[in-house]
């Protein structure tokens, strides 16, 4: 294919030199370049392009038929038959075979230095070839490295020396990049040091000038280089900085304030708060120059004289002495003049209370308190130090109040009021006499209500407004005894609603400390615990005479607690559990029945006779109570009862002795020898088949039946191939009809027929046929019974096919056994519908 695309580009570049020759002869026309000529200077311009790069060859292998790329669709069996045929296989075991890897000794030496860094090996110019042989010794120490051969100008080795030598490398880069690091960190850290020492040394330098300047550059220098805060200095340069704002500010107010005070010790309001301020700003930084000093002066003189005549005002509003003469005291040591409005009204003020210590001594002694200014503790019992003579009180509190009481008490407290009283003990004496003028009007009216009220407003006598006096506590004593019958009493009818023993023996108790009338209720409780005592009694025995008993007593006082429902909810249940126990007996149902009436009855603690006899019954074994039922059930004379008893007794008996009771060992049942009897062919064979399905009449009866009926024994078996259809005959119906008035009019042969279709149904291969035998038998069994001696025999066939209770055929036959042959059998068309 070259060489004849060489040959083509020949040609026409022969073509493209006559063509030439003619443009150079032409000498104005334009020289054109043939389509030869174009494909020589690509192809020179290609060839070139190849000589300057370095051959790699590339083997492309297409992933799919429909060119689509690989990520969307990858022909696996395409892709390795074509690696396969191209020979890229034999091309990689060819390279792996040699030395896939090479790197000339300066690049090997480059990439591997770092494992014979402390080596401190010298290169010679350019012959990198004896450090490439030291680093391959060394890596021989750890790695096997025969296999790396060092040539003139390359080190060459395989895949396994090229993973040994990466793995060698990146441990010593590793180690070595540790050590790098730990310098690294090491002068980084250094540096840091120094910087935040000389930042620490500006600050702590500013901090001594404390100039603002160099304070603010010094915390500018901080924010600027440091990488953290430096503690403590950067905060106090900058606490410091505000320090020496603030006492600028303060130092230009403090100024202007004093300049515009000018001495002033009563300034209006305005110049007194710019005063206030500037003064509380230059204590907040403790600032101490001379101006702050005398604004501190100024103030507290400022200060004293403002709250001498705010006490002055004060003293006079709230007529307090004390608050008066101290303030007077103060404003004549500050210098205020004697015509001052303030201090003549103190004084007059003074003079006035005075002359109200005189009512003051009257009400205390209508109320039956101490003077005035006397030292001794009020005395709080029923016969006080200082009682007014003109009332007594009694023992129990009642106060009695002789002549003249009422008036001199009344007469104090309207003299107090039109005078005006205004200090707080002569406010508090007027309110204390009027409490007791309206406590002794409701107490003279029976109205303890109202009493009631006027102590609960007025904080029984402990208000901030009053003087707790020993009528108020007569009065409050009074109360508390009326409440606490009140108390009893209602505790009594609660405890009574209640029903509560322990609770109304208690409030019988206080009602009779307190002589109350309290019989019926004492009769209550005697009654109350008569009923409970019954009732813990009777749930606890589980009796139910007890119970009604016990019933019968609370019904009496409308007893409704809860062990009365208790008791009320056990009664109903002992007597539901008596009604269906007594059924039970009645009835003798299954074992389950009968023992989980008998758990739950246990559980609730039922014990009666009929329980007991019910727990004996439960102790018989299955057989002996099989047997109890029956008898029961036989006296109820219920069918349906004894034939699942009968059933249950003989699974029993089977379960014992069923193996007795094959088939073909019965008595009636003929040997096999006796079968072929007067047979002279085929005597083998017939006995083998004695009791398997035949499409052929038998010759003679399978049992031993009287020789008078061995005749119809065999029609009726010709009559049962003629209805089972293994022997086509007409009106099968009819000749079932006919097989059943057989079986019920001749006794001797019923068992006879019951063999005849169990040989007809034992392996017959056609299941038309023996479902139809098993019809037959069906109806055998609602017709007439066998024989008391075949009679287990046939149950034993019947319990082989299917063990359980729920047998169809076992039922049948015990029902038939119970109730003996029907009359006439079906009719044909009555066979023809089951």
């Amino acid at each position: 294919g070259g060489r004849g695309k060489r040959g083509r580009g020949g040609k026409r570049g022969g073509g493209r030199r006559g063509g030439g020759g003619g443009g150079r002869r032409g000498g104005s026309k334009s020289r054109k370049t043939t389509l030869g000529g174009q494909f020589k200077i690509q192809l020179n311009k290609l060839m070139d392009t190849l000589n300057a790069t370095n051959p790699h060859y590339i083997r492309c292998v297409k992933p799919n038929e429909t060119k689509l790329p690989a990520s969307e669709s990858f022909t696996g069996i395409n892709v390795l038959r074509q690696l396969r045929y191209a020979g890229v296989f034999e091309a990689v075991e060819i390279r792996q075979t040699g030395y896939p890897y090479r790197k000339t000794h300066e690049d090997f030496y480059k990439h591997y230095k770092a494992l014979v860094r402390e080596d401190n090996i010298v290169i010679n110019g350019n012959n990198y070839k004896p450090a490439c042989a030291k680093i391959i010794e060394k890596m021989a120490q750890s790695k096997n490295m025969d296999d790396v051969q060092i040539g003139n100008t390359m080190i060459l080795y395989r895949a396994l020396q090229h993973r040994d030598m990466e793995l060698l490398k990146n441990v010593a880069c590793e180690s070595a990049i540790k050590v790098i690091q730990a310098y690294n960190r090491g002068w980084r850290d250094r540096m840091l040091f120094v910087r935040m020492n000389y930042i620490r040394d500006e600050l702590r330098n500013a901090i001594q000038t404390r100039d603002l300047d160099t304070l603010e550059q010094a915390i500018a220098l901080s924010d600027r280089e440091a990488d953290f805060e430096i503690v403590p200095e950067y905060q106090n340069t900058v606490s410091l900085r505000d320090i020496v704002k603030e006492e600028i500010r303060v130092t230009t107010v403090l100024a202007d304030v004093l300049a515009m005070l000018d001495g002033n010790k009563d300034p209006p309001e305005d110049q007194r708060d710019q005063l206030i301020e500037i003064v509380n700003a230059a204590r907040a930084i403790n600032f101490e120059s001379p101006d702050a000093l005398a604004a501190y002066s100024l103030y507290e003189e400022v200060t004293q004289r403002i709250k001498a005549r705010e006490d002055l005002v004060a003293g006079v509003e709230e007529a307090d002495e004390g608050k008066l003469k101290e303030a007077v005291a103060l404003a004549q040591k500050l210098g205020f003049p004697q015509s001052d409005p303030t201090v003549q009204a103190a004084k007059a003020e003074l003079d006035r209370i005075e002359t109200e210590k005189e009512y003051i001594q009257r009400l205390r002694a209508a109320l039956s308190l101490p003077p005035q200014g006397e030292a001794s503790e009020q005395d709080m019992s029923y016969t006080p130090r200082f009682m007014n003579q003109l009332i007594s009180i009694t023992d129990e509190g009642e106060v009695i109040l002789y002549e003249g009481a009422w008036e001199e008490l009344e007469a104090s407290v309207v003299d107090s009021q039109n005078f005006g009283c205004r200090t707080i003990e002569g406010l508090k004496l007027v309110d204390t006499g009027n409490l007791i003028l309206h406590i002794r009007s409701a107490i003279g009216q029976e109205d303890w209500d109202n009493v009631e009220t006027l102590l609960i407003e007025n904080n029984h006598g402990d208000a901030e407004n009053l003087y707790n006096c020993v009528e108020i506590k007569c009065a409050k004593d009074q109360l508390i005894l009326r409440g606490k019958k009140a108390e009893v009493q209602e505790g009594l009818d609660g405890a009574a609603a209640a029903f509560d023993h322990s609770t109304l023996r208690m409030y019988i108790d206080k009602g009779t400390a307190l002589r109350m009338d309290i019989d019926w209720y004492k009769n209550l409780h005697e009654h109350i615990l008569a009923t409970q005592e019954a009732l813990k009694k009777g749930i606890t025995e589980v009796t139910e005479e007890l119970l009604f008993d016990a019933l019968a007593l609370g019904d009496e006082i409308g007893y409704n607690l809860d062990d009365y429902f208790q008791g009320k909810e056990l009664h109903e249940l002992l007597i539901a559990l008596r009604e269906e126990l007594d059924e039970l007996h009645r009835l003798m149902p299954d074992r389950d029945v009968l023992q989980e009436f008998f758990d739950r009855a246990s559980e609730v603690g039922m014990h009666t006779e009929p329980l007991s006899l019910l727990e004996n019954i439960l102790s018989f074994g299955e057989e002996d109570l099989a047997k109890y039922q029956l008898k029961n059930a036989l006296g109820r004379d219920d069918k349906e009862r004894i034939i699942e008893l009968n059933i249950r007794l003989k699974e029993i008996f089977f379960q014992l002795f069923g193996q007795s009771f094959v088939l073909t060992q019965c008595g009636k049942i003929k040997t096999p020898q006796e079968f072929c009897k007067g047979k002279l062919f085929g005597k083998d064979k017939l006995k083998m088949g004695m009791m398997l399905w035949s499409k052929s009449s038998i010759h003679t009866s399978l049992t031993r039946v009287n020789k008078m009926y061995e005749k119809e024994a065999t029609l009726c078996f010709k009559n049962i191939l003629g209805f089972m259809g293994d022997k086509v005959m007409s009106f099968p119906n009819m000749l079932a009809r006919e097989i059943l008035e057989k079986g019920i009019q001749i006794p001797d042969i019923r068992d006879e027929i019951y063999v005849q279709i169990i040989k007809q149904i034992t392996q017959n291969p056609n299941s038309e046929s023996k479902n139809k035998g098993w019809k037959l038998l069906k109806l055998c069994l609602k017709c007439f019974p066998p024989s008391t001696e075949f009679e287990n025999y046939l149950e034993i066939y019947f319990r082989n096919k299917d063990s359980s209770n729920e047998n169809e055929y076992r039922i049948l036959l015990h029902q038939i056994v119970y109730s003996g042959p029907v009359a006439s059998p079906p009719s044909p068309e009555e066979i023809g519908s089951i």
